[in-house]
């Protein structure tokens, strides 16, 4: 299952085996291993995975249908960083905001079908 993810992943990113073996350090060999859940990697190796996909550990253990946190660019990245460093107003006020916002999107929508 975690071969199964890994593959899915790095071809989503159009990726080769050996593009992931050259980040990791490793000969495409061992790391196509990984893939085929012929061998398992050290939890190292698998935080390592995880962060530059940008996914929990779970979700590589397939502990999840599909990836909640997945997030599609660097400005979403930069975005849910930015928002953690906040404290509790201003995370507060980032919702008032955010909440006012899909008010007026879902207003527009609405005006428009009509």
């Amino acid at each position: 299952m975690l071969g199964d993810k890994l593959a899915e992943l790095r071809k989503k990113k159009g990726l080769t085996q050996a593009d992931l073996a050259a980040y990791l350090q490793i000969s495409r060999q061992a790391y196509s291993t990984y893939e085929v859940d012929k061998h398992e990697m050290d939890l190292q190796t698998l935080g390592k995975l995880a962060d530059f996909y940008g996914v929990s550990i779970d979700y590589l253990f397939g502990r999840y249908d599909s990836n909640p946190f997945l997030l599609g660019d660097e400005d979403e990245i930069a975005l849910i960083k930015d928002y953690r460093r906040l404290d509790a107003r201003g995370k507060g006020s980032v919702r008032a905001t955010l909440a006012f916002e899909l008010s007026q999107g879902a207003g527009t929508a609405k005006k428009q079908a009509m």
